[in-house]
């Protein structure tokens, strides 16, 4: 069964939510970095990612633009503590772009 793939930094989101999507039954792997992320997508391509837009490696933006090439359908949350309209615009536009 494919997984949910959550990719934070911070061990206290990355608890609570898999903790909530493991209680309704949903399978998840999770990474703290985009090098773990990108060695699990290896193994197995997940049912869905939510990521952090700031990671220790790098860009959960530029992470973004790596997945599209791969896989222009697969769904992709960005996620981020930042109050930042132009991160909203910028992760639409990339993901528009990579779905044409």
């Amino acid at each position: 069964m494919k997984k949910i793939l959550l990719i934070d930094d911070s061990d206290t989101y990355i608890w609570c939510l898999q903790k909530y999507l493991q209680r309704r039954g949903c399978p998840v792997e999770t990474a703290s970095t985009l090098k773990e992320a990108r060695a699990a997508i290896q193994e197995e391509m997940p049912l869905v990612i939510c990521c952090d837009l700031d990671l220790p490696d790098g860009s959960g933006m530029d992470f973004l633009d790596e997945v599209r090439a791969a896989d222009k359908e697969l769904p992709f949350i960005l996620v981020s503590c930042h109050d930042k309209e132009d991160y909203e615009q910028e992760a639409k536009q990339r993901g528009k772009e990579k779905k044409r």
